[in-house]
C-alpha cells in the first residue's frame, strides 16, 4: 500500500475533524416551537472544518479515488454534508451528498442532506432521503456518528414535514413508529399529542399529553403538552381536564391566567374549597388583580364569612387602580358587620374613584 502524501485526504479530515465538535443543530421543532438537536459541529467552527473537508474530497477524487483512503470516505462525505448544513450552505450539502459513493452512503448523509432538502423547498426530495436513513438497511448499518439518525430522528423529521404541509394522518403515522423507538426523545410523544388533538383524537392526544408531562426528560415540551390537555379541555368542555392542564406551566399563559382557569375550573366543578384556595393564592402573588380579589371576596361572603369578604377587599387599599365597584362591595360586607361609618366611608372613596375614570 502506497505511503499517504503529507496531504492526504486522512490527514486533511483529520484538521477538519480537530475544529469540530458535537452540538445540537438548532432546528426548530414544529409541535413544540422550541429548537432541538441535531448532532453536529459545537464549539468548533464549521467553516474551517468545511474547508479542510472539501479539500480532502478533491484530493481523493484527484487521485482517482485512491483505495488507501476508502475507508475514510464514507466520514468524509458524511461530516462534509453535515457541515455544510450547519453553515447554511444547503444546496452544496446536496452536492456532497449526490457525489458521495452509493457503497458508502450512511443514514447520518441521508438524514442532514433531507434537513438541506426541506431547508431548500425541495419537500419531496426531503422526504425520499430521510424514508432511505430509517429504512434502507446498509445505510442504516453504516450510520457514521449518530445512530438516532437511522431511527427516530427522520421519522421525526417526516411528521414535522408531513404535518407543516397539511398530512397530518402521515404525519401521525411517521410519529407513532418513532414513539415505539427506545430512546427518543419526549418531543415524539408530544408530536403525537398534538396531532391527535388535531385530528380530534381527543382521548388518545391527553395520553400522549400526560406521559409527557409525567415523564423524566423535560426539552420544553411539559409546558405544551399542558397546553395541549388545556385545548382539548375547551373545545370538550370539560373543566377536569382545565384543572389538570394548570396546575402546572402552561404554554403561551402567564401564571396570573393560569390561576384564573384553574380557579374558574374549580368553581365548573363545582370544588369550592380548591377554588378559594386557588383565589387566595392568586391574590397574595397578585395583589393589584382586583378582579381576583372580588371574586374571593364573594366566594368568602356565599359562606357567612363577611369579616374575612371585608378584609380580603380592604386588602386592595394600598394597590394602584381601585375600581370603585371594589370599595361599593367593601361597604356592602361593612354594613353586614355593623360598621355603618366605616362603610359611608369606603362609598366615598368608590365616589372618588369614579371620578379619577
Amino acid at each position: 500500500m502506497p505511503a499517504q502524501p503529507a496531504t492526504s485526504p486522512a490527514r486533511l479530515s483529520a484538521t477538519a475533524l480537530s475544529w469540530s465538535g458535537r452540538s445540537p443543530l438548532n432546528r426548530k421543532n414544529h409541535f413544540t416551537g422550541t429548537a432541538r438537536d441535531g448532532s453536529i459541529w459545537e464549539t468548533g467552527a464549521p467553516e474551517i472544518a468545511l474547508r479542510y473537508l472539501e479539500k480532502a474530497i478533491e484530493l481523493w477524487s484527484k487521485a482517482g479515488q485512491a483505495t488507501y483512503a476508502y475507508s475514510y470516505v464514507g466520514h468524509l462525505f458524511s461530516a462534509a454534508v453535515q457541515a455544510a448544513v450547519q453553515c447554511g450552505r444547503y444546496s452544496e450539502a446536496l452536492a456532497f451528498e449526490t457525489r458521495m459513493p452509493t457503497a458508502l452512503t450512511s443514514s447520518d448523509s441521508l438524514y442532514y442532506a433531507g434537513v438541506a432538502g426541506s431547508a431548500l423547498g425541495r419537500h419531496e426530495a426531503a422526504i425520499d432521503r430521510w424514508n432511505r436513513a430509517c429504512l434502507d438497511a446498509p445505510a442504516r448499518q453504516y450510520a457514521v456518528s449518530d445512530p438516532s439518525t437511522a431511527s427516530w430522528r427522520p421519522l421525526e423529521a417526516l411528521a414535522q414535514l408531513y404535518s407543516q404541509t397539511g398530512r397530518h394522518e402521515q404525519a401521525y403515522e411517521m410519529a407513532r413508529r418513532a414513539a415505539d423507538v427506545e430512546g427518543r426523545p419526549p418531543s415524539i410523544l408530544h408530536a403525537l399529542a398534538y396531532l391527535c388533538a388535531s385530528l380530534g383524537k381527543h382521548e388518545e392526544g391527553i395520553d400522549w399529553a400526560r406521559r409527557v408531562v409525567a415523564g423524566e426528560r423535560d426539552e420544553g415540551t411539559r409546558a405544551s403538552a399542558r397546553r395541549i390537555i388545556y385545548n382539548i379541555g375547551l373545545i370538550t368542555n370539560r373543566p377536569s381536564l382545565i384543572v389538570e392542564a394548570c396546575s402546572g406551566e402552561v404554554k403561551d399563559m402567564s401564571e396570573q391566567e393560569a390561576m384564573w382557569s384553574l380557579a374558574k375550573g374549580c368553581s365548573d366543578l363545582g370544588d369550592w374549597r380548591k377554588q378559594q384556595e386557588v383565589l387566595t393564592a392568586g391574590c397574595a402573588k397578585f395583589p393589584h388583580d382586583h378582579e381576583m380579589r372580588m371574586v374571593l371576596a364573594e366566594l368568602l361572603d356565599r359562606q357567612g364569612r363577611a369579616l374575612d369578604a371585608a378584609n380580603t377587599l380592604a386588602g386592595a387599599i394600598d394597590q394602584p387602580g381601585v375600581p370603585p365597584q371594589l370599595y361599593q362591595r367593601l361597604a356592602v360586607q361593612l354594613t353586614k358587620l355593623g360598621r355603618p361609618g366605616d362603610a359611608a366611608n369606603a362609598l366615598k372613596m368608590a365616589a372618588l374613584s369614579g371620578l379619577g375614570k
